[in-house]
């Protein structure tokens, strides 16, 4: 039985002008929200990605800001709303904790002159394997979709997992047993100055804090994974099948997290 009882939003205090146009908020809790949204006529498929994404990064302790689902009204908020007028209807919304943060910004780190100094640096290497399960294709050099808060670094943004394919086809063997193999020019955050940055300083504790991870993750029982999508928002639309593939896929993944990423710190340590 689902738990159909969310928090509502309570006031609309921006349309951010990037990718999917978020829209900051704040909820009856009293705490400020970034909401993503389904556009009207679009699928679900992103809350969906979003919101299993953040479970996921929760229950292994990878470093997301907090979030929830939160009813939206935008016909409570014409004014606001009025430069995107119309391209929305109330429904369940992926909704992630504020936080006052810095965009991080690759080119910064092209000399490694940067002047921050992050208080968690290993958790890069965490969000790498994470990217990796997932087939996160989003975050890269040109979109690292990482924030900085109070010199702790936050995955964010993660509506392309899957390699952005539908939920169905992840049943397809290609598809699930895809991974940017070492050396291969792909989409990854470990391709991008950031990571580098900070794994120079810090190799070996990079590779003892991903390890660590792909262990735990090929060790544990995905059941918490099965009943966050038994728990999903009735209007989300996913299907007994779609529900399964996803499930497969990510059983069937897990088993080469350690090989891929150990593989990926090998090759750039070259």
């Amino acid at each position: 039985m689902r738990n159909e009882t969310y928090l509502h939003v309570d006031s609309v205090l921006g349309v951010l002008r990037t990718g999917d146009i978020p829209i900051k908020v704040t909820a009856v809790d009293g705490n400020v929200y970034l909401i993503k949204h389904d556009i009207k006529g679009h699928a679900k498929r992103n809350l969906v990605c979003e919101y299993l994404a953040h479970k996921i990064f929760d229950y292994f302790g990878v470093s997301i800001p907090n979030a929830e689902i939160l009813t939206f009204d935008p016909n409570m908020f014409a004014e606001e709303l009025s430069s995107v007028a119309g391209r929305f209807v109330e429904h369940k919304v992926f909704a992630s904790k504020w936080l006052n943060a810095l965009d991080i910004k690759d080119d910064l780190y092209v000399n490694h002159k940067s002047a921050d100094n992050l208080d968690n640096p290993t958790e890069l290497a965490k969000i790498l394997v994470m990217d990796l399960w997932l087939k996160n294709s989003d975050r890269q050099p040109l979109n690292l979709n990482l924030i900085v808060s109070k010199q702790r670094v936050y995955a964010i943004d993660h509506s392309a997992i899957f390699d952005q394919n539908s939920f169905r086809s992840l049943v397809n063997k290609d598809i699930k047993e895809y991974f940017t193999e070492p050396g291969e020019q792909g989409d990854l955050l470990i391709n991008s100055h950031y990571f580098k940055h900070y794994f120079k300083k810090n190799p070996e504790e990079f590779h003892s804090a991903g390890v660590e991870l792909c262990d735990k993750i090929n060790s544990t029982d995905l059941t918490f994974i099965n009943n966050t999508l038994d728990s999903l928002p009735e209007g989300w639309h996913i299907t007994k099948d779609e529900k399964s593939a996803i499930l497969d896929y990510l059983d069937h993944r897990k088993n080469r997290l350690y090989e891929v990423f150990t593989g990926h710190l090998d090759f750039s340590r070259k």
